[in-house]
């Protein structure tokens, strides 16, 4: 349905549209070429993120194999983002016919446009170091629950203040281990937009939820309480199998007597980097979720209390942070 209220206005929207406008970018402007490099292996730590450094199984492997395995690995993870990103396109496509305000349309199709553009970059991304994965179980049941959702606040907050949210913390992860400047540039570029899109579901989510009738309400709750549950459990560990045997290596021999650590072999500090990114995406979530309305959903487990504020702000994540510096830079320009 047409909305015909041109001259009501939400300042923070608009401000998202043009901070969007400005940092526009183009596939065909990174330079694919660029080889990757020999030596060190710009994906070979991946292995100790992973845990699997610790078998001596993955010990016994000439290194060429084992950054194989590596780039596999990575391959699987961001076909999964791949996969995400071709159903966040698809969702913001049917937002700009579902949100009532016109500000929010046009930010809608904004961030169809910018989805479409992260499909382009991952594909060829993922095609640089491997092939592209199916999409895993979990993720594919959660992406075809979005698409086939009548309610749009459940489909922001899958999206926007999920899935994007929790793209951005994979990121952040992965820069720390990837030695790959192609990887980098794309995923530096991607980051902004998805920073963006959080802020857009932040921001606009209570208002649909305020809306919502009760039945309406106790469904997008009890999936807002799923995915509070399962913040860490949309790639299941099985799922790497395909990684082992695209390179020919036995998944089953390195898994013998191996149980599965992430994080395990890291140095102390870039261990702690990565276990804060994780507590404060989960604290972050659950704030977010009581800020939308959405109270109950958040876990008893990990209830949100005044010292978890006092311990940090939102700006202090690294997601909201780029958009934080990205609109400062901007609107002083």
């Amino acid at each position: 349905m047409l909305t015909f209220e041109y001259d009501e206005a939400l300042p923070p929207l608009q401000r998202l549209v043009r901070l969007s406008n400005r940092s526009q970018w183009t596939v065909e402007a990174i330079d694919w070429a660029r080889p990757l490099p020999d030596r060190p292996g710009p994906y070979e730590r991946v292995l100790e993120w992973h845990g699997i450094w610790r078998s001596d199984y993955i010990r016994r492997l000439p290194r060429a194999k084992q950054e194989a395995l590596a780039r596999q690995m990575v391959a699987m993870e961001f076909s999964q983002v791949l996969h995400g990103e071709q159903a966040a396109m698809m969702l913001a496509g049917q937002l700009t016919s579902s949100v009532d305000d016109l500000d929010a349309r046009v930010f809608a199709a904004h961030q169809a446009q910018d989805e479409a553009r992260h499909v382009m970059a991952i594909r060829s991304l993922v095609q640089r170091i491997g092939p592209i994965y199916p999409c895993g179980p979990v993720l594919g049941q959660n992406l075809s629950q979005l698409l086939t959702s009548p309610i749009w606040p459940k489909q922001v907050l899958g999206l926007q203040l999920f899935l994007e949210a929790r793209a951005l913390l994979s990121f952040r992860e992965h820069l720390l281990f990837v030695r790959d400047d192609v990887f980098r540039d794309v995923i530096t570029k991607i980051e902004r937009d998805e920073a963006h899109h959080v802020a857009f579901g932040v921001q606009y989510l209570r208002r649909g939820i305020e809306g919502l009738t009760p039945a309406e309400l106790d469904d997008v709750g009890r999936y807002a309480a799923w995915l509070d549950s399962n913040l860490w459990s949309m790639t299941q560990k099985e799922e790497y199998r395909q990684a082992f045997d695209e390179v020919d290596l036995d998944y089953d021999a390195c898994f013998a007597q191996l149980q599965w650590s992430l994080g395990g072999e890291l140095a102390m500090a870039t261990r702690k980097s990565v276990t804060r990114m994780h507590t404060q995406f989960g604290r972050w979530f659950e704030r977010m979720l009581v800020k939308v309305g959405l109270p109950a959903a958040v876990s008893p487990r990990r209830e949100p209390t005044d010292d978890d504020d006092a311990g940090g702000s939102d700006d202090a994540l690294p997601w909201l942070t780029i958009a934080e510096n990205a609109e400062g830079a901007q609107e002083s320009s």
